[in-house]
């Protein structure tokens, strides 16, 4: 009799490690096999691409208006001392988004510019990373009081002309581009203008039975001469 309970007892035993056994081995299938958490997986190296692509295209960049007064006189060209910001190269627009020629003057905190007949208002873009339309000389400087500078706004914006050198690296040397980026999966991009056009296409061959994932993000990027774009950003990882 003692020997029998004992059997029952020790099967009972079997059965519970048995069922425990059983019961890790699905937890674990399903940890493994979850297609939440692997779809979780999935977004975060979209997350990850995308974020490290738009950071390294994105420059700084700030803006000031410059108002001519109306009792001045027009002139072919102008002098304005007192500049809110001193980069190396300034960008200039008239109100109508005409790229003026204009410079920094070699007496630093003044700007020399070519003015438009009509037009008072200019926008001036400080950056470096900007096409500047440079002018020789000008020597119509205007006085204190015959003109005034609107306040300094300051932009992150992606640089348009960044995407198009990055997608000249890509198809020169790919490997080194992911390295230089920190990127542990690969990767393609592309830019679409909104009627669907590509604009920029950086593309490799995947592997076969390789599963690609996909995002398209609307963008707005600025070109070196300050224009903006409204772009799609397709972005593939696997």
């Amino acid at each position: 009799m003692l020997t029998l309970k004992s059997k029952r007892s020790q099967g009972h035993v079997e059965m519970i490690l048995s069922f425990v056994i059983f019961v890790g081995f699905v937890f674990s299938l399903f940890f493994l096999l979850n297609p939440f958490q692997a779809k979780e997986i999935t977004n975060t190296i979209v997350d990850v691409t995308e974020k490290t692509l738009t950071e390294n295209w994105t420059i700084h960049y700030k803006t000031s208006s410059l108002t001519i007064k109306e009792t001045v006189d027009q002139n072919p060209c102008v002098v304005v001392d007192n500049i809110p910001e001193i980069p190396e190269t300034v960008l200039v627009k008239d109100q109508g988004e005409t790229q003026k020629s204009a410079s920094i003057h070699s007496n630093y905190g003044k700007i020399r510019l070519s003015s438009t007949m009509g037009n008072r208002f200019y926008m001036i873009y400080y950056s470096n990373d900007f096409h500047e339309n440079a002018i020789s000389s000008c020597g119509n400087n205007l006085q204190e009081g015959e003109y005034s500078f609107g306040p300094i706004n300051a932009y992150d914006e992606i640089l348009y002309d960044n995407i198009q050198r990055m997608e000249t690296a890509y198809k020169t040397d790919y490997e080194k581009l992911k390295t230089n980026l920190g990127l542990q999966n690969d990767f393609m991009f592309a830019i679409y203008d909104e009627s669907g056009a590509m604009l920029v296409n950086a593309t490799k061959f995947v592997p076969r039975f390789t599963e690609v994932n996909a995002r398209n993000v609307p963008i707005t990027a600025i070109t070196s001469s300050a224009q903006l774009k409204n772009v799609i950003l397709n972005v593939r990882t696997w």
